[in-house]
């Protein structure tokens, strides 16, 4: 049976230190300060005795754990629910949600008796979940299915990967029209390589987007804000953390992937809420890694991260106003990870979370009005 769970946050990993990329200027049309919008972050947080989900006020600096859980779990568009994928009482893997205060836990009954579904995420309006499916009585039946996020009825098929690959769901398209997702690549390890691919959301219509001759891998694509491109991180030939990867930018609709990063140790690409920049991690001369942002033509690629501790910094994700960016650092002589937020300007760098933890995950603002 296959580990289920919303978005994996199995990023310690160990990364080559050599420079590829000199540090730019601060781009001239990067907003300075104000710092982002929103007062609130919600995040996983892994140790050794639990797995939880927490809030923090980023005004007062006060925290709160909301519910201990069984594995990473992600916030609805509109910031009232939680959902993952837990066990349930007939020993299969099924998905279930909870109030943002942590109350109102409720499973999604499923009304398939073998059928198990893990990696589960929100579609945009909230009124659906995507999700990565498996039978162990059936290996025919894997792929992605989505269903009402209500009842858990409504079940789709969308995505039929054949045996033994699998496919992963990475998010719906901001209308919701079309799903993209990665699927695995020989030698078939739900941590190596992947393609990656758009499909419609009723099923229809897959595009392949990574070129031939290269893959790509988990937590490496994003959609433009208009729902018309793809950001990702592919490899020349098979996906490897150690690189050499870069960022690329795609049509939805297929075409030429066009790489707008040199050639290095990149993990993730995210793009901003408006539509301006693209944010990843890589080396850099003086830190292990550091966060950057390009346009996504590939000018004004900046350092924003710089420092000179050669400290670890990856994982970035956009403020609402993107403004900012909240991303987790540790010290290279080492010590627990914890989130840092960054204006996109460089300024204000600070630390806002104080562990302990092995991991932090699905972590976000709160939106204003939840």
């Amino acid at each position: 049976m296959e580990r289920a769970g919303t978005l994996s946050v199995g990023l310690l990993l160990l990364i080559s230190a050599a420079c590829t990329s000199t540090p730019e200027a601060a781009p001239a049309d990067a907003p300075s300060a104000p710092p982002p919008t929103g007062e609130t972050i919600v995040f996983n947080r892994v140790t050794p005795e639990s797995w939880a989900v927490y809030r923090l006020d980023l005004g007062t600096g006060d925290e709160q754990q909301i519910r201990e859980v069984e594995e990473g779990v992600g916030l609805s568009p509109d910031g009232s629910r939680f959902l993952g994928a837990w066990p349930m009482p007939d020993g299969r893997i099924g998905p279930a949600t909870f109030d943002v205060d942590g109350s109102g836990y409720s499973p999604l009954p499923i009304d398939d008796p073998t059928l198990q579904l893990g990696y589960v995420t929100w579609s945009p309006d909230g009124t659906r979940v995507l999700a990565q499916g498996w039978d162990d009585t059936d290996p025919s039946r894997g792929g992605l299915y989505t269903f009402r996020s209500t009842d858990g009825g409504g079940l789709m098929r969308v995505t039929d990967p054949g045996d033994p690959p699998h496919d992963y769901p990475v998010a719906y398209s901001p209308d919701g029209s079309r799903i993209l997702f990665f699927r695995e690549v020989k030698p078939y390890d739900h941590s190596g390589p992947m393609d990656v691919f758009v499909v419609r959301s009723d099923g229809s219509g897959a595009v392949l987007l990574n070129a031939p001759g290269t893959t790509s891998g988990q937590e490496a694509q994003s959609w433009s804000p208009d729902g018309r491109q793809v950001a990702f991180v592919a490899t020349r030939g098979l996906w490897s953390f150690d690189g050499p990867n870069a960022v690329f930018v795609v049509d939805a609709d297929g075409g030429t992937a066009r790489r707008i990063t040199p050639w290095g140790v990149t993990l993730r690409a995210a793009w901003s809420p408006d539509g301006k920049w693209i944010a990843y991690d890589a080396e850099s001369p003086t830190s292990s890694r550091e966060v950057f942002i390009v346009h996504p033509d590939g000018t004004e690629r900046t350092n924003i991260t710089s420092s000179d501790d050669r400290s670890w910094a990856w994982a970035p994700v956009w403020s609402p106003d993107s403004s900012g960016l909240l991303f987790v650092r540790f010290a290279a002589d080492g010590g627990d990870p914890n989130l840092w937020i960054v204006n996109v300007d460089g300024t204000d760098m600070h630390q806002v979370t104080d562990g302990p933890a092995d991991e932090y995950g699905a972590y976000r603002w709160l939106p204003s009005d939840a």
